[in-house]
């Protein structure tokens, strides 16, 4: 599912982020990565959607490949149905008026029938459990509402991979549980 040869990644010749990874995940797998700050979490999520190297000044050099295809070949448009990112701070993916339009807008934008971009939607807030929100501001949510929102409309998607770059720091025990389940 996500095969990583001998990544490295360096944001100037002295900051290197990501230093010779190999990795292999199979489907199913559930893997968590942890690491000290600066260490390399975000920017490997990031190589594996083709953030980088497509829309960063970030160094890449080895190879990613999501469910068959290479990051460097295929644009993050292209990679969106294989890989779904949730970045640390929701508010920065986070740009439709309300809940609904939110989640509904990856599928839209697939070019998907409004009976599928329905369907999609309402699978992804009744998985993360804020169907209440639907019409609610996204100017108007918490932190942990905006993290369940960021991690629905990526859902909403239906990527083969999901990532979460640091999920819950930014919830309470009672949203961290609701995330995690």
């Amino acid at each position: 599912m996500i095969q990583i040869r001998d990544l490295t990644v360096r944001y100037n010749e002295y900051a290197t982020a990501v230093d010779h990874l190999s990795l292999r995940i199979e489907p199913q797998e559930f893997v968590l990565l942890t690491g000290p700050s600066g260490c390399g979490k975000s920017t490997l999520a990031r190589c594996l959607n083709g953030l980088i190297p497509h829309t960063s000044t970030a160094a890449m050099s080895g190879e990613v490949e999501v469910d068959g295809a290479s990051t460097a070949e295929h644009s993050v448009a292209q990679m969106a149905t294989r890989i779904g990112l949730v970045f640390q701070n929701p508010s920065t993916q986070l740009f439709g008026s309300t809940v609904a339009e939110e989640v509904a807008f990856g599928p839209r934008n697939l070019g998907l029938s409004a009976q599928e971009v329905a369907r999609r939607s309402t699978f992804a807030l009744e998985a993360t459990g804020i169907e209440h929100l639907r019409e609610r501001s996204t100017r108007a949510l918490s932190g942990g509402e905006q993290q369940r929102v960021a991690i629905a409309a990526v859902l909403a998607m239906r990527p083969k991979v999901l990532v979460l770059d640091e999920p819950t720091s930014n919830l309470d025990l009672k949203g961290t549980e609701a995330v995690l389940s």
